[in-house]
């Protein structure tokens, strides 16, 4: 009889063991489960193109791995958040819905940008905030030609590879100031004009925009270079007295010469003695043999080259 109550008593204890080991809420998520489900975090917003430094505005996109998300985005130091459902926004943050014109519709008169970005969702913890920082500087303004020395006056040109860049040039020297893309000292270039150069100077130059940082200055030197003394004969040998006509390319200027051989001398554009200043309509008569040497000077001018020629009288 003892025998026999064996494998009833086995037969309870597995019975036991079996129904204390069934997982009665086999099927359903568990409280734990449910709870780390709630607490997963939205994916962060992802920036096209994150921070760098540009020299023209742009569109910037923000998206979220995490399908549906709404992308809350804050400027100027203000930090953005999501509402308690998970789908809105609020602290002063707004939901992105499109490019954001960066350098356009959001901008800083320093030309550095921060913005500040969050994902939410519902029954999804929000994403950590994300920020990225954009620098807008106007690019370098550009002249053409350099610097550079001219016998004739010049036109020069200038141009920037920001659009719509504003360009303030001065040719005294002054360094040009700007403010909100606009100038406040020196001149607003004209591209249809250009800079007529017609004497020796030296031209500075700033890009600014508004909302942008402005560029560096910059300037060109150009100098004038007075046109070398023509002759008008030559130099030549004859038996009569010569008359020679000077002329020069350089509207305006001065011609300071000597018969003797002497190196002529000008400053400022007036003779110095012992040259002579030569009068137009007048030749300088010649009637014993003799080294005609002549400069071209005027203000704002470089002394042209020296210039001679040899006239023989025989007798």
């Amino acid at each position: 009889m003892k025998r026999a109550l064996l494998p009833v008593a086995l037969a309870l204890v597995v019975g036991s063991f079996a129904c204390s080991s069934a997982d009665p809420g086999a099927g359903e998520p568990s409280a734990q489960s449910q709870e780390a489900l709630a607490k997963q975090k939205v994916q962060p917003p992802q920036f096209d193109p994150t921070s760098q430094t540009v020299n023209n505005p742009f569109a910037l996109e923000l998206s979220s791995a995490t399908s549906g998300a709404t992308i809350c985005v804050a400027y100027a130091g203000t930090e953005p958040s999501c509402d308690s459902k998970g789908t809105g926004c609020t602290g002063g943050s707004v939901a992105y819905k499109k490019p954001i014109e960066v350098g356009s519709t959001v901008t800083d008169p320093a030309g550095g940008v921060v913005i500040e970005a969050i994902a939410c969702h519902a029954n999804l913890t929000p994403s950590s905030v994300v920020a990225q920082t954009y620098q807008l500087d106007v690019a370098l303004p550009v002249f053409s030609p350099a610097s550079s020395t001219f016998t004739q006056p010049t036109v020069v040109t200038l141009s920037d590879a920001t659009a719509g860049a504003t360009l303030c040039y001065t040719a005294n020297g002054t360094p040009p100031q700007c403010s909100s893309g606009a100038c406040t000292v020196g001149t607003a270039y004209q591209a249809s004009k250009g800079i007529l150069v017609s004497a020796d100077e030296t031209l500075t130059v700033l890009a600014c925009h508004a909302g942008m940082q402005s560029s560096p200055t910059e300037f060109q030197t150009y100098a004038l270079l007075a046109g070398i003394p023509q002759f008008e004969p030559t130099s030549e040998t004859t038996t009569q007295p010569v008359d020679v006509t000077l002329s020069t390319a350089s509207a305006g200027a001065t011609l300071c010469y000597t018969t003797d051989g002497a190196v002529p001398a000008c400053t400022g554009g007036v003779c110095q003695a012992p040259a002579s200043t030569y009068v137009p309509g007048h030749p300088v008569v010649l009637d014993v043999t003799s080294t005609v040497v002549a400069i071209t000077c005027g203000a704002g001018l470089l002394n042209s080259e020296i210039s001679a020629q040899v006239y023989t009288i025989e007798r």
